[in-house]
């Protein structure tokens, strides 16, 4: 049995995909989640037991940042390394040991701004910041989320035509062919994939220095690490670690083959991913908001594109 925690998207997906593999699983969603009355799914207060009261031959995969803030303390210290990775106080020390930058914090209350700037929340699932990122242009704009400041980190914007962006991903088992790497060529909203492609762009060996940093840890399971790429200097910044299923998920869980064997003998996944993946409803929203990064039409004829299911 699988128990996923959290109701968001790639969780409907997951049990989806779970169900057509024909293994057993249950999503936990939370109220108000994507998965809130969708088959498959159980409200988290009325069912959740606690990880002591799972077998041992189950697993459990965390969906949403909500899980993490909801779930509680004893469950908490059972997926410790998950929290470590999510911590955005740790992400200096991640850089460190994958040997990429740092995207250094502003101090809002400092005299001197070089707008834009982004705020995005410290500990995301907490409903006490109502965006996942904004990019703040002027001083009227930070005005306008000082109420949400203490729980906000605040960053230089680094922007689409000087930054390309792409992810690291993955049901890491300890082998670095679990991972894949993908270009985020757009999104809609901002910071949230519409358009990802395979393309290792000269970055296998930043995979290499995941792996080998995952192994040293000791973490398994899913995982994605987002990073902005500098076009001019080619140096490398770590956005985020999500040690959960995320955005554009389907892309890679639909290819795998031998999907109850990774998930309950940690095999290495035997993948065969189409060409680009596309959220089609926000890949239209990002044309009408001028951003027309596009599968090419050759992509769309040749059935090269795996796409969001809409459920």
């Amino acid at each position: 049995m699988v128990h996923i925690i959290g109701g968001a998207k790639s969780a409907v997906n997951l049990f989806s995909i779970l169900s057509k593999n024909k293994i057993d699983s249950v999503f936990y969603y939370f109220k108000g989640e994507y998965g809130e009355n969708k088959k498959g799914g159980l409200f988290f207060s009325d069912s959740w037991r606690g990880l002591e009261n799972i077998s041992n031959n189950d697993k459990v995969i965390i969906s949403s940042e909500t899980a993490f803030y909801k779930l509680g303390n004893e469950d908490k210290g059972k997926l410790e390394l998950h929290y470590f990775l999510r911590n955005k106080l740790n992400l200096s020390e991640i850089c460190k040991e994958i040997k990429v930058n740092e995207v250094k914090s502003i101090i809002i209350s400092d005299i001197h701004i070089d707008f834009p700037i982004i705020a995005k929340p410290s500990e995301s699932g907490t409903g006490l910041v109502p965006f996942k990122f904004k990019v703040l242009k002027t001083q009227d704009d930070l005005e306008k989320v000082i109420p949400y400041a203490a729980n906000c980190i605040f960053q230089p914007y680094l922007n689409n035509q000087m930054f390309s962006q792409f992810a690291i991903a993955g049901y890491f088992t300890g082998d670095i062919n679990s991972l894949i790497i993908v270009k985020q060529l757009n999104q809609y909203p901002v910071g949230i994939s519409s358009f990802v492609k395979q393309d290792e762009n000269g970055l296998s060996n930043l995979k290499t220095n995941i792996a080998t940093y995952l192994n040293e840890i000791g973490y398994r399971g899913f995982i994605e690490f987002e990073f902005k790429f500098n076009k001019k200097t080619q140096n490398v910044f770590l956005l985020d670690v999500n040690p959960r299923t995320w955005g554009w998920f389907y892309y890679y869980i639909s290819a795998i083959n031998n999907l109850e064997k990774v998930i309950f003998l940690n095999e290495t996944p035997v993948l065969s991913l189409k060409k680009c993946w596309v959220n089609m409803p926000r890949l239209i929203l990002s044309f009408l908001n001028g951003k027309f990064h596009n599968p090419s039409t050759m992509d769309y004829l040749q059935n090269k594109i795996c796409y969001e299911p809409i459920i």
